[in-house]
């Protein structure tokens, strides 16, 4: 293929870990946006797709503006069997996935392309712009002709045989049954810089959906529509069971977020199953693989997630020359709200989790949060869904709740239908709340780093009504400004209290009414900061994101080996070294780099043992046929330690464990995980003992 189509490729991976990035499809038309339109191309596709054969035909009508030499960029993967100008056959110059035609003057022209060819099998394990085969289908890019990568409008006529099915982003306005075949029009109407076609054998299941809907036509201040949307699923006939589940969710997450934001922004919201194990999302749409809608979890997390994502990265675009603030949001708005409604110290958990994930950054790969545009890698998604996640922590906590709900409502009826920056978010809180909030997003988002605390100097006084607690509050580095929470333990309870820390070595001092034992700061992970040694304690990333990492191979077995050097590709990247650890058994002597240990249990438990390192507690290492584990060596070394029964064992778990590298522990049975989760924190340099204040 062109280089056009490998670019293309990489477009399709992007998607895969990027939730949410897809042009916005409205059917309502403002008389603004109608002088956007009559200046957007607009392709009128007809297309038919034969999955048993691979094979795409295609007629692509193109409407646009242009003069002289128009030049169109279509996979060479395609064969073109014709093209015509204003209705008249042309000659075209092809080089590559370019092809160039001569339009004469500056006019409105319509091009249209006829092509076909025959798209590869689709893989799980190969993404490229376009697949095609009868268990399931996507057209991404390279697939239709594109004149730039300017928006455009479309409508899309798809035909295949039954029992495939197909789908595109945007409101259906035909569809059919007949002959063998199923036959859909989709449109939108508004421009987009996406057209995503996937293809299955679906069972369609629908629902209908009384909301009130967010119309581009209707003033800021004119009550919403209230219209039926239709909520769909396309699954296949093995998860085909699944679809009222999913469907009662999904109408109750919309329902959620209109209640929290604002009217719903489309005419639907599609849920899309197939063989590839990713999520993309799109507006009104989202395409989940089916073994991952399998799992009783997705619908409690991540469908919420997707869904809003409609109102946050779709309705309201972002402006990623400054930033992207949309993952950030939907994390705080869907994964930590639900995390927070799931159990007491669920919130609490997740924050702690999101702290012991910076943790194990290291300072060359942290960025400042406004740097953060997509998720690429695992230090990408700990600044921009992570630290971001946890700013709207700090800022609700700053503004108080009612007012942090306001500008969340100010920010969408503003910015609806538009592309928003960092900059719209501050003012809509400043406006919500009353309060200049420029130090606060500055120091939160265009710092890289995190601020560090330490007691310091603890002191204990009687008074005559009680106890005078003062420490000194140490930053390291440049100070924050900073609300903190601060924790007095007393022998008749706690008693909470909040400082604003502004500069390094500032004292503090706080009154109890009995005597006190203990001083806590921040001891339920409400500020982003850096966590002392005894609470952070070890995870998988600790290893998995430093760029010196090694995995060391215990064991001679072949098959072993094999098994082994692809699970340490898969945890650290296909260029990490991967060497025996034979060497290293016989000096007693580790290399000075954070390791993964791979072996099978009968080797591999000597191994650590003669080393130094700890063991997986018997508790868990009594049940299952893989295990993995974060330590450290006695010098404090990173250390991930991964053990199996076999080399069976070890390569069931290849595909599995990457996911779980938040996690301190994992147990497998198979793949399937059985049990896994984080070692217990224990108090650091947050918490003092204070000792009785002297008598006389």
């Amino acid at each position: 293929m062109g280089k056009k189509q490998n670019k293309t490729g990489r477009a399709i991976a992007l998607l895969a870990i990027f939730l949410g990035g897809a042009g916005a499809l409205f059917a309502i038309v403002t008389p603004a946006w109608a002088a956007v339109l009559s200046l957007a191309p607009h392709h009128d596709i007809v297309l038919t797709l034969t999955p048993a054969t691979h094979h795409l035909s295609a007629r692509d009508t193109v409407t646009l503006d242009g003069s002289g030499t128009l030049t169109f960029y279509l996979s060479d993967l395609f064969v073109l069997e014709g093209v015509r100008l204003d209705g008249t056959g042309v000659a075209v110059q092809r080089s590559g996935d370019a092809i160039r035609i001569r339009s004469g003057g500056n006019a409105r022209h319509t091009v249209e392309f006829r092509y076909q060819g025959r798209l590869p099998a689709i893989t799980i394990d190969a993404l490229n712009g376009f697949a095609l085969s009868p268990q399931g289908g996507y057209l991404s890019e390279g697939w239709f002709p594109r004149a730039s990568d300017a928006p455009f409008t479309y409508d899309v006529s798809v035909s295949t045989p039954l029992p495939n099915k197909a789908v595109a982003p945007g409101t259906i306005i035909h569809e059919t049954q007949s002959g063998g075949r199923y036959r859909a029009t989709f449109r939108t109407s508004v421009p987009t810089r996406t057209l995503t076609v996937f293809t299955g054998p679906y069972q369609i299941a629908e629902k209908q959906l009384a909301i009130a809907r967010a119309e581009k036509t209707a003033p800021s201040g004119k009550k919403p529509v209230q219209s039926d949307i239709a909520l769909r699923t396309y699954f296949t006939p093995q998860i085909a069971p699944l679809a009222g589940d999913y469907l009662d969710f999904t109408a109750r997450y919309i329902q959620r977020y209109v209640r929290q934001i604002g009217p719903y922004p489309f005419t639907g919201f599609d849920i899309v199953s197939g063989p590839l194990p990713v999520g993309l999302g799109f507006s009104g749409l989202t395409y989940i693989g089916t073994d991952v809608l399998k799992l009783p979890f997705i619908r409690y997390t991540s469908l919420g997630h997707e869904i809003l994502h409609n109102w946050w990265g779709n309705a309201v675009g972002v402006d990623y020359a400054h930033g992207n603030w949309a993952e950030g949001l939907t994390t705080f708005m869907a994964d930590y709200a639900f995390a927070s409604e799931r159990s007491a110290n669920g919130a609490r958990d997740m924050r702690l989790e999101w702290l012991r994930n910076y943790a194990a950054l290291p300072k060359g790969r942290d960025r400042p949060a406004v740097d953060f545009v997509a998720k690429n890698h695992d230090a990408s998604q700990i600044v921009g869904y992570d630290k971001v996640a946890f700013f709207f922590v700090m800022l609700r906590a700053q503004i108080g709740n009612k007012a942090f709900d306001r500008a969340i409502r100010l920010f969408w009826r503003d910015n609806r239908f538009k592309t928003a920056r960092w900059a719209d978010l501050q003012s809509a809180f400043e406006r919500a709340s009353g309060q200049k909030l420029a130090y606060f997003f500055d120091q939160w988002l265009h710092r890289a780093g995190a601020p560090s605390f330490v007691i310091d100097a603890p002191y204990v006084r009687k008074e005559s009504n009680g106890y005078r607690v003062s420490f000194v509050l140490r930053q390291g580095g440049t100070p924050y400004r900073v609300r903190l929470p601060v924790v007095v333990a007393t022998k008749d309870g706690a008693h909470r209290f909040t400082v604003t820390a502004n500069r390094d070595g500032e004292r503090f001092a706080l009154d109890v009414p009995s005597q006190p034992t203990s001083l806590a700061i921040d001891p339920n992970f409400e500020v982003f900061r850096r966590l002392s040694p005894g609470e952070a304690t070890p995870i998988l990333r600790d290893v998995t994101l430093s760029p010196h990492s090694e995995a060391l191979v215990v064991g001679t077995a072949p098959d072993l080996i094999t098994q082994a050097r692809a699970l340490g590709a898969a945890l650290l990247g296909p260029d990490a070294p991967i060497r025996s650890a034979a060497p290293y058994a016989a000096s007693g002597v580790l290399p000075a780099v954070p390791l993964v240990l791979i072996g099978a249990l009968s080797e591999i438990t000597p191994f650590i043992e003669t080393l130094g390192i700890p063991p997986l507690p018997p508790r868990y290492a009594r049940k299952g046929a893989a295990w993995a584990w974060a330590t450290r060596a006695p010098g404090g070394q990173p250390i991930v330690v991964v053990s199996a029964r076999s080399a069976q064992a070890l390569g069931e778990i290849v595909r599995a464990l990457p996911h779980y590298r938040r996690r301190g522990y994992v147990v497998f049975d198979g793949a399937r995980v059985i049990e896994t989760g984080n070692w217990p924190v224990k108090p650091g340099a947050h918490k003092v003992l204070l000792a009785p204040p002297a008598k006389g």
